[in-house]
């Protein structure tokens, strides 16, 4: 589970979690951020960084990218580096515990897909992709390694076959004057079935909204299903403001909590108010592994002074579909 700069572990279903920092994140640099996490299970952890602090510096830059690699569930760590891609953004994605595929778009020098076989150690150049101008690579996601799919820093969702060589734009319509602001990368069940997260602009308001998009017909075409008014942005991504369970149940998180669709979108239900001890939290963070079983980081503002009803932050769990919500105790990963 992300926690902004870091990540979260539980080893036990969720009872517990560890507070688990990538050795590319440990200095204290609020410049350094973390790109994206791939996982096979809860030992193999790839965490992909961008504007770390390098040291030594390499050709006069003092800060790159790396992507860091642990096969212990985060205990112990060793740091790769993509041949040429020094001041990059890496989007990776794992096949299992040995294969990979990252796309980075290297700034001179194009967009380039690698590939690893030996669990992120070393990674090779696998091809140049024909990226359009001005469009970074946020996250990716990949079946095998030809078919994949990749998000942009520009709100677009491409999609390949031939393991990135060429990169074909997905459209996903909006309403009228609507704008994508950000999309994730799809989840499929089975081979036609899909859906994906966006954070859509919307005319005439203040912010922005999270919404569900859905395919069944393999990502050819897509359609946008209805949610509620409350679905405001929460300030997160759409990689870890909701959590697609199947092809019609999606948990979203929202400024007002956490609501949920078990039949794509046609109703939904609040199972998280946003009530901690009588203090209002934001929603930070939601992920559910399933339908029962779900967190969902939440803080609260705290300003102009802090109070005995301020919270500050928190890692809150539910074992009931949203019923019970419970704070849980956590720790640091030694």
């Amino acid at each position: 589970m992300a926690n902004n700069n870091g990540l979260y572990i539980s080893v036990d279903s969720g009872g517990t979690w560890l507070a688990v920092v990538a050795p590319s994140l440990k200095y204290e640099d609020p410049v350094t951020r973390m790109a994206g996490i791939g996982s096979d299970g809860p030992q193999g952890l790839w965490v992909s960084v961008f504007d770390a602090a390098m040291r030594p510096c390499v050709g006069g830059l003092c800060r790159g990218s790396a992507i860091d690699v642990s096969t212990d569930g985060g205990r112990s760590w060793t740091v790769s580096r993509l041949p040429g891609c020094v001041d990059c953004y890496p989007a990776v994605s794992m096949l299992g515990p040995h294969d990979g595929v990252t796309v980075a778009d290297l700034d001179p020098g194009g967009t380039w897909t690698y590939e690893t076989t030996d669990g992120g150690q070393s990674w090779r150049r696998a091809g140049m992709s024909d990226f359009p101008d001005l469009t970074v690579p946020v996250s990716a996601t990949f079946s095998s390694v030809e078919n994949g799919w990749l998000s942009s820093s520009s709100g677009q969702l491409f999609r390949t076959t031939d393991g990135g060589k060429a990169w074909h734009e997905v459209t996903i319509p909006t309403g009228v004057g609507e704008r994508l602001i950000a999309v994730g990368v799809p989840r499929f069940f089975g081979m036609h079935v899909g859906a994906v997260v966006l954070e859509v602009d919307e005319p005439g308001t203040p912010g922005h909204y999270f919404g569900v998009a859905q395919t069944a017909n393999g990502g050819d075409t897509w359609s946008v299903a209805p949610t509620p008014a409350e679905t405001a942005s929460i300030g997160a991504s759409p990689a870890t403001a909701a959590t697609v369970l199947s092809a019609s149940t999606w948990v979203l998180g929202t400024h007002e909590g956490v609501i949920e669709t078990t039949d794509g979108g046609n109703k939904w239900r609040t199972i998280f108010d946003g009530r901690i001890d009588g203090s209002v939290a934001q929603t930070d963070v939601v992920s559910f592994a399933s339908v029962q079983h779900g967190w969902a980081l939440v803080s609260d503002d705290c300003r102009p002074q802090p109070s005995s009803t301020c919270t500050g932050r928190a890692l809150l769990g539910t074992t009931d579909g949203g019923a019970h919500w419970s704070e849980l105790v956590g720790g640091e990963l030694g």
